[in-house]
């Protein structure tokens, strides 16, 4: 597969390798017909492997994934035990604890899986001890030698750009909807405390387009910042991903609500971004394209340049999706961590919490694409300033 921000020559084992350090793997998997296989490289060794699956396994194995989360119940521990059974297996890299950071490169609809949640050889989720990243394409590891580096920032400069608490104009969505997954279904009460309790973390200058002001023409015309946030409603169209969607502002009073559509996203000119964070729901979701993989809103925001991408796997109600989000900025901005580690750490605190919110239907939506080893370089800058 290619992603066409990376170099046009393809990857190869050499040079996967070489962008590895010791605590890091890549497991790159692809689907067929009857069979699910695994590539997994570290940087001194390698191995593939797969599984075959009678038409009974693979049926149980694509509804049970694309069913999530409703077909998790309260033993969701179980589902993933029997979805690990699926997958190929002795996979090194899923089977202890030495490799701390692993990139997954899923293939058609491995990519609805929250990878995270399997179980290491221990038995407990992977999640305990492990960072998961997803890239869409192997190729991208080279991609960050290659892209400007975000530099360093200072606490003056602006650190975030950040949309929010849309105005939604009625709910017909009638001329608009096609084999989505999600209608527009109201305003959205948590969103707007959610940007601000981000901003409040915030170390460096923080702007917020909230209300009336979230509009598409200030999110085509702002300056960019390092952090880019949006709190919405988005609609994933499973048909023609052309017309997946965040929702804005109306531009006026007495106007319907306007749109960001996913083609628009690809036109952005987001380097320098180090995250771009869809604070909305199945924005992970999309057209499965044979041999490019979901055209999912993460897809577009890495190709017009942002570093990484924080987005969504199924719906997540607003006011867990605003806690989730305060938690993980936290970690990224107080705590100094990497994106990666933040947002398993937020994760964890979700699945430690001896509440409903334990559950991962409420957390395990979240996932980071992209580059997720980076410790936020303005964060740092205002440690020491």
């Amino acid at each position: 597969r290619f992603f066409s921000e990376a170099q046009s020559s393809p990857a190869t084992l050499q040079s996967v390798q070489g962008r590895l350090d010791q605590n890091t793997a890549v497991v790159e998997f692809w689907t067929g017909a009857d069979a699910i296989g695994a590539v997994w490289i570290t940087r001194d060794s390698a191995g593939i492997t797969q599984s075959r699956l009678s038409p009974e396994d693979l049926r149980q194995m694509v509804r049970l994934i694309s069913g999530l989360p409703e077909t998790l119940g309260s033993d969701w521990q179980a589902g993933f035990r029997r979805l690990s059974a699926w997958l190929p297996q002795g996979i090194t890299p899923l089977t202890g604890n030495r490799y701390r950071r692993l990139l997954i490169v899923p293939d058609g609809f491995l990519s609805l899986v929250p990878f995270e949640l399997l179980a290491s050889a221990s038995g407990e989720a992977l999640l305990e001890n492990h960072d998961v990243t997803y890239l869409p394409a192997a190729i991208l590891l080279s991609r960050g030698r290659t892209a400007p580096s975000a530099g360093l920032h200072f606490p003056w400069q602006r650190q975030l750009l950040a949309f929010g608490d849309p105005a939604v104009i009625g709910h017909g969505e009638s001329s608009l909807v096609a084999s989505t997954r999600e209608q527009i279904s109201g305003n959205l009460p948590s969103s707007a405390e959610e940007v601000r309790a981000i901003a409040r973390l915030s170390d460096g200058r923080a702007s917020l387009f909230l209300g009336q002001q979230n509009r598409k023409q200030f999110f085509f015309s702002a300056s960019r910042a390092s952090l880019l946030h949006v709190s919405t409603h988005a609609v994933a169209d499973l048909d023609n991903p052309e017309r997946s969607r965040l929702l804005f502002s109306p531009d006026a009073p007495g106007e319907p609500n306007n749109y960001v559509f996913l083609k628009e996203l690809y036109d952005l000119d987001l380097r320098g971004v180090n995250l771009a964070t869809l604070s909305a729901c199945d924005t992970e979701r999309g057209k499965l394209v044979p041999g490019e993989g979901i055209q999912a809103f993460s897809r577009a925001l890495l190709s017009a340049g942002s570093k990484s991408t924080l987005t969504t796997l199924w719906r997540v109600p607003d006011q867990p999706t605003a806690e989730f989000m305060k938690q993980f900025y936290y970690f990224l901005l107080k705590k100094h961590k990497t994106k990666a580690e933040a947002l398993r750490l937020a994760k964890l605190q979700f699945l430690r919490s001896g509440t409903v919110l334990s559950h991962p239907s409420y957390w395990a939506a979240f996932v980071l694409n992209g580059e997720g080893e980076e410790i936020h370089k303005v964060a740092l800058a205002a440690q020491q300033a």
